[in-house]
């Protein structure tokens, strides 16, 4: 008997039958890809990965693990781990470390071409030992609050195949590669590196603070963000002949370069430096608008508090109190980069002192938005936007009709309920 199942999710209590023998591994055998969740263990059962002979990527979400590979169980079962391609790693909020140090697991990881860490707040390093990541080619972490550093000097020579690395908001990392003290001058090459980015690392000073000196022959893009502490790139000057320009946003701006890495990465901390403050005194900013730009993204935090200030005061030359008041209820039941994301960020629309969308009709949107999270809600506030004329004209005579089409909370309710938008407007 054959299966054609390529795709399984799983939950721990699934494993616990599957290692108790209550599920036919037939239907295992052509699996390439598995997610893992809820998962109470404190490591992840490794042995039972003998039924996905031909696993290529497996998820972890949502899980209890401390550790990822016990030593024994890896060492005993390293084979079954050899396969897998892609490893991604979420919202494991107990995670300390991939195994613990001392332990040399090459064989676990030596075949990985993606390794992804998202929301790991426990982390304290990637890996502790110096593993071998010869075959890796995007490796990506993001929001790991405890991380110090990625990786060790003796990884990160192995890491001849990474194309793309992106570090982003961990808040404790201070070098991306670890100094590990004195060692003869030498040098590190990342062979096929071309893309890096290093966004929203407020503790972050360098990548790499020793004596190795670096060559990226193939790096073309460089991006650092929001990176407020970092003055030099590396101690020793970089070789990075394909590179032109440091880019400090995602937008089409044109970036800076002094003619080398550590020159410019320099002059970028003296601007950030040096720039003053946005003063309502500013004949660029005049002061009601500089007194209204205060109130939009009051509540927003950190760095995303600062994100949506500019195009909040560029969107509209007729942006007013009462415009702010509702751009700041239109994003108030947001959060997080959903906010910074939203609608009010990217459109002008809600910011115009139109009567497009009257404070009545702002209510209305969060009210009919507020049963919808993530990335639903965005959508959701962002299409009720353009039918609130619409909600206008009906919300008070059919606040029933409303009620019951939203109460589902189904995405595709809400979709069936536009064209009884657009009717009650043609009849209104």
């Amino acid at each position: 008997v054959g299966s054609h199942l390529e795709e399984l999710k799983l939950s721990g209590k699934d494993i616990t039958m599957i290692r108790e023998g209550r599920l036919p591994t037939y239907l295992f055998q052509n699996l390439k890809i598995l997610e893992v969740v809820n998962d109470k263990s404190d490591n992840f059962p490794i042995c039972f990965l003998q039924y996905f002979k031909n696993l290529e990527k497996l998820e972890l979400r949502w899980s209890s693990y401390k550790q990822i590979f016990s030593y024994k169980e890896a060492e005993k079962h390293a084979g079954k781990l050899t396969h897998i391609k892609s490893l991604k790693l979420w919202e494991l909020s107990d995670l300390m470390y991939l195994w613990n140090q001392g332990f040399k697991l090459d064989s676990v990881v030596e075949n990985l071409e993606m390794l992804e860490v998202w929301w790991c707040d426990n982390l304290v390093n990637l890996v502790p030992s110096s593993p071998s990541f010869r075959n890796l080619i995007t490796l990506e972490v993001w929001y790991c609050k405890g991380l110090k550093n990625l990786v060790t000097s003796s990884t990160a020579k192995s890491l001849v195949q990474l194309m793309q690395l992106r570090i982003d908001g961990c808040k404790m990392i201070t070098e991306i590669i670890s100094n590990e003290g004195d060692v003869a001058e030498d040098e590190i090459v990342f062979s096929k590196l071309k893309w890096l980015s290093l966004e929203n690392l407020e503790s972050l000073t360098s990548f790499y603070s020793g004596n190795y000196t670096f060559k990226f022959p193939c790096l073309e893009d460089l991006f650092v963000i929001e990176c407020p502490n970092m003055k030099i790139f590396s101690t020793r000057e970089s070789n990075t002949p394909k590179l032109q320009e440091v880019r400090q946003n995602w937008g089409l701006d044109k970036g800076c370069w002094e003619g080398g890495l550590n020159a410019t990465i320099q002059q970028l901390h003296k601007k950030k430096s040096l720039s003053p403050l946005p003063s309502i005194d500013s004949p660029s900013l005049p002061l009601d608008e500089a007194t209204n730009s205060e109130r939009p993204p009051s509540n927003l935090s950190g760095s995303h508090k600062s994100q949506p200030q500019l195009p909040l005061l560029m969107a509209s030359p007729t942006f007013s109190l009462a415009a702010a008041t509702r751009a700041d209820e239109l994003s108030s039941n947001l959060s997080g980069s959903h906010k910074t994301q939203s609608l009010l960020r990217e459109s002008s629309l809600p910011l115009n002192a139109s009567p497009l969308l009257p404070l009545t009709a702002a209510d209305t949107v969060n009210k009919l938005s507020s049963d919808f999270s993530g990335s639903h809600k965005s959508q959701v506030q962002f299409i009720l936007i353009f039918v609130a004329p619409f909600l206008q004209a009906t919300v008070c005579v059919n606040s029933l009709l409303c009620v019951h089409v939203f109460s589902s909370t189904s995405y595709v309710s809400f979709i069936c309920f536009l064209p009884i938008c657009y009717f009650f407007y043609m009849h209104k």
